[in-house]
């Protein structure tokens, strides 16, 4: 209801025609109304305690052409004014002083509105505030309320002070305000030379920006928005998050459309201006938030503070960036960081945080905290391009990236959002990227990335960044857009750099629906690992672990899951991956799953493959329970090159239902991979385990247990070969104790054959020149004669 009635205000005040006028009070000169339309305030008006001067005006009102200029002596520090008698205060003119490097303090609690016409002129810091007094140093006061309290003195101003929960509103409407006012300090900076540092600061109840600039050229820029009695202190940087018991809401929204090279609230130049902002909630529509370094200088980056929720929408943004526009090749100073604490953190419609460099200087960093929701969502597809709500840390240059921390209840990333902490071009090293959060939710083709390089510049070194995530119940990655995969993503596109470690540590950890986590290497780059920290996994309906070498001769990084509990797979396209494709020559990663139980069911696999030159990684399983696979598989397989190895122990089972554990090579010449399994158990139903080569020797396969049973009602449909099809067939070796197979025995045809033709005496086996070599090791004295016999 408050929001509605000051709204009504605002829009009686710019329908009604605004009388300009500006008296005195009284109170501390004069009594005198003022003749414009250039209204001169010298220092004679008002009072001076050595470089502080007083003044306190009924009204003070400027329309479209007017001018209101305070003037005084060289020596002043502090021109300080207030309003009192009860009336906002309109500006549509120019607001100036004409004393050298004097900061200016205005101050109505009734109220001040800004308008399109509204210009200010002031050489040092100004402060507008609807603050009920000012406090001076430790025992001053101006108060603009109650007169009486004042108690004027030399001590510069210290705080700004409220009385009640509902602080007038300062209200920008089609205003650009900038400080300094002309170009004085664009030519210091074209010369190289330092400018002394100013504030721009409001300070007030709500604060609204509707299609304004704020705009400092490498001042400082501070808004906050009190609701509570209480103090404010003039120096931002003695502000305390407890200062007070409540804040209000600042609204930026309507970027000018004609003149977008500057945002709503812009703090750019030589070394990037501060921009402190603190309030219950803060609220971006199509509105920009700038602190953008230009030259040698750091900037001092983007501070924001909110009790309640950021939001960001409609394309609105906030960022650090290093730009070489104005100084090409020089622009070595380092972004400023931004840091960002609020109840709730919402951005949607292709809002962004952002920093980011295009030159030599380091990118800054961003940190987004809150005890609530990260939430991220949607693409702004207005213009030609779409473009994705998300949060960057980017070097486009030689300059490294920052890092990117988010620490959130709860994280949510929708609808093509985007997290990337990447290089794209040069030699520029991508920062990192942490999360810390109870949950995280990744759907519909949203995406986090650490990258190396871009498909259009191939030619970087950079290294990627780290891409780690802490989660204390779980992690969901699931379903895909029309354009892309949900997921977690290591890319390297470059020919030298090497690409960042993916980290997962959580209790759960899910994905679903097309949900992926990939790292790859495009060129001759190293792709990054893989590694999993969690009670549970669980992958289902496509959803899949990748290490892929797409083409060149990098490596495919190396896959490693812990699960203290379980590891589920289940569904085609569902999988655990190390891969290189036909154009690679690099070797594949290996992947290492150390877990209780394991199950593979409908379709899923575990594999290592590579299509190209370089040689298939390993696949090791450790395990302490047991290993079910049903219509699934685990297998190494290469083209052009030996296979990889497959290792598996566990204290428990291997249970196969028409399933199968292979490594094999499918044509020319390489050798087929090895295979050791350890079970305590091998039940086998319809499945088979197979070490085969094509020109290639054969691999070995190495079989410790217990037992093997054959659960088939065909006795050759449960299948052991290490065979080559044209060069040497490998050995097959299977240790087991006595009453081994009093369950059944495997039939080892090599090529498949009726296994009735086998099943005679041993003698008769041994004449079958095709069969691969099969040493069945016992500790009694022979070995069944068939399947459904034991030799005593």
């Amino acid at each position: 209801m408050k929001y509605r009635l000051i709204g009504t205000l605002i829009s009686l005040m710019l329908s009604s025609p605004i009388q300009a006028e500006i008296t005195l009070d009284g109170s501390l000169g004069p009594r005198l109304e003022l003749t414009g339309p250039t209204y001169r305030i010298p220092a004679e008006l008002g009072q001076q305690y050595e470089s502080n001067l007083f003044h306190s005006f009924e009204q003070f009102n400027l329309i479209q052409g007017e001018q209101a200029i305070f003037t005084g002596p060289a020596t002043l520090t502090n021109v300080i004014s207030r309003v009192t008698g009860g009336e906002i205060s309109h500006i549509d003119g120019v607001l100036s002083s004409a004393i050298p490097a004097a900061n200016m303090y205005f101050i109505n609690p009734a109220g001040i509105l800004f308008g399109p016409h509204a210009q200010i002129n002031v050489p040092g810091s100004l402060y507008l505030s609807t603050a009920h007094y000012l406090q001076l140093g430790q025992a001053g006061r101006f108060d603009a309320v109650r007169l009486e309290n004042t108690s004027l003195t030399v001590a510069p101003p210290s705080a700004f002070g409220f009385l009640d929960n509902h602080p007038a509103p300062i209200t920008l409407t089609g205003s650009q305000l900038i400080l300094p006012p002309d170009n004085q300090a664009i030519k210091q900076l074209l010369q190289g030379e330092a400018i002394p540092s100013h504030t721009l600061a409001f300070v007030g109840g709500d604060i609204s920006l509707s299609q304004s600039e704020l705009i400092s050229y490498g001042h400082n820029i501070n808004l906050i928005s009190v609701a509570a009695p209480g103090e404010v202190p003039v120096d931002q940087s003695q502000f305390t998050d407890n200062r007070l018991a409540a804040y209000g809401t600042i609204s930026i929204t309507d970027i000018s459309t004609a003149n977008r090279q500057f945002g709503n609230v812009d703090a750019s130049g030589l070394g990037g201006g501060s921009i402190f902002i603190r309030a219950g909630q803060l609220l971006l529509d199509q509105g920009w938030i700038f602190a953008d370094t230009w030259r040698d200088q750091n900037g001092r980056g983007i501070t924001i503070e909110t009790n309640n929720a950021l939001v960001l929408q409609n394309g609105s943004r906030i960022t650090t960036e290093v730009v070489d526009n104005y100084f090409p090749g020089q622009a070595t100073g380092q972004a400023g960081s931004i840091a960002i604490k609020a109840g709730d953190i919402r951005l949607s419609q292709g809002s962004q945080i952002a920093s980011s460099t295009r030159s030599l200087g380091a990118a800054g960093n961003v940190t987004l905290t809150t005890p609530g929701t990260i939430s991220i969502t949607g693409v702004d597809r207005t213009g030609t391009l779409a473009l994705p709500s998300g949060i960057q840390s980017q070097t486009l240059g030689r300059g490294n990236g920052g890092q990117v921390k988010l620490a959130a209840q709860q994280i949510q990333l929708d609808n093509e959002a985007q997290i990337n902490v990447g290089t794209a071009n040069d030699s520029g090293q991508a920062g990192q990227l942490s999360l810390q959060t109870n949950t995280l939710e990744i759907r519909n083709g949203a995406q986090m990335t650490v990258g190396v390089g871009s498909q259009n510049n191939p030619t970087g070194t950079g290294k990627g960044g780290q891409l780690a995530i802490t989660a204390s119940e779980r992690v969901l990655i699931s379903g895909k857009s029309a354009k892309q995969p949900s997921g977690l993503f290591s890319n390297v596109f470059s020919s030298q750099g090497e690409g960042g470690q993916i980290t997962v540590s959580a209790p759960a950890l899910t994905l679903e629906n097309g949900g992926t986590l990939q790292t790859a290497t495009l060129l001759n780059g190293k792709s990054g690992h893989i590694t999993l920290q969690v009670d549970t996994l669980k992958l289902q309906t496509g959803g899949s672990i990748q290490s892929n070498t797409i083409a060149g001769r990098g490596q495919a990084g190396d896959i490693e899951i812990t699960a203290q509990r379980a590891i589920q797979l289940e569904g085609d396209s569902t999988g655990i991956s190390a891969a290189t494709d036909k154009s690679s020559f690099g070797p594949g990663g290996e992947i290492k799953i150390t877990t209780s139980d394991l199950q593979l069911r409908h379709g899923a696999a575990i594999t290592a493959s590579s299509q190209g030159q370089g040689q298939a990684g390993h696949i090791a399983l450790i395990l302490e329970g047991n290993l079910f696979m049903e219509n699934s598989s685990i297998r190494t397989s290469t083209e052009r090159a030996d296979g990889g190895n497959i290792s598996l122990t566990t204290p428990g089972y291997l249970r196969l239902t028409n399933s199968e554990i292979s490594t094999r090579v499918k044509a020319e010449i390489g050798n087929g991979g090895n295979m050791i399994l350890k079970p305590q158990f091998l039940v086998l139903n319809n499945s088979r385990i197979q070490a085969n080569a094509f020109q290639g020797k054969g691999g070995n396969i190495d079989i410790t247990t217990t037992g093997i049973y054959n659960l088939s009602a065909e006795p050759i449909a449960n299948v052991i070969t290490a065979s080559s099809q044209l060069g040497i067939d490998g050995e097959i070796t299977i240790h087991s104790p006595e009453n081994d197979a009093t369950e059944g025995l495997i039939t080892l045809p090599t090529p498949f054959i009726d296994a009735s033709a086998l099943l005679h005496p041993g003698c008769q086996i041994q004449d079958v020149g095709e069969l691969s070599t099969f040493n069945y090791r016992t500790d009694r004295e022979g070995m069944p004669i068939t399947p459904d016999s034991f030799q005593e």
